[in-house]
């Protein structure tokens, strides 16, 4: 369980500091998924280019958020937007990760690694498609999982040491 020195931590401290290290986790993985990109074959990047949606599904749920407001967004302030979605999305999963860590019994770098892997395998199977937000899975190549995969194992691993530090740090 969630004990550190003979004490239970609390599910929001360890929710707090799940969602900082879920930003470092997300400052991380961003640079790491543009390098990743760069990687994939140019027929891969034209495959995932004809089937994927015009708009990056960030600027999308931007756009979606801000509409019922009464809120126009030009191409820079959605570009701006998809970034804080990009973000916000991040730190809630670092919240949900920093709730979990100590609450299911999995080897420390292994439960970051598992964490990630399942992020980015159910995002983009299940949850992007299903919102609308990107063609099927199977419509994308090989590549474009690839890139994914790794760039969301980049993210458990960082959530993982972060949150880590955070809780020697902060407990």
């Amino acid at each position: 369980m969630a004990r550190m020195f003979g004490r239970r931590r609390s599910i929001i401290k360890d929710a707090l500091m799940g969602a900082m290290a879920g930003g470092v986790a997300t400052a991380v993985m961003g640079p790491a998924m543009r390098r990743l990109q760069r990687l994939e074959r140019p027929s891969a990047k034209a495959l995932e280019k004809s089937v994927g949606p015009a708009e990056p599904a960030v600027e999308k749920v931007a756009r979606k958020v801000a509409e019922p407001l009464g809120i126009g967004l030009d191409s820079e302030e959605r570009k701006n937007a998809g970034e804080a979605v990009h973000w916000t999305y991040g730190i809630f999963w670092g919240a949900v990760f920093g709730v979990l860590h100590d609450r299911v019994p999995i080897p420390p770098l292994l439960h970051g690694l598992l964490f990630g892997a399942a992020l980015g395998v159910l995002s983009e199977t299940a949850v992007l498609p299903a919102l609308k937000l990107a063609a099927p899975a199977n419509a994308y190549p090989v590549d474009t999982h690839l890139a994914g995969l790794a760039s969301h194992l980049i993210y458990g691993a960082t959530a993982e040491r972060s949150y880590t530090l955070f809780k020697r740090v902060l407990s």
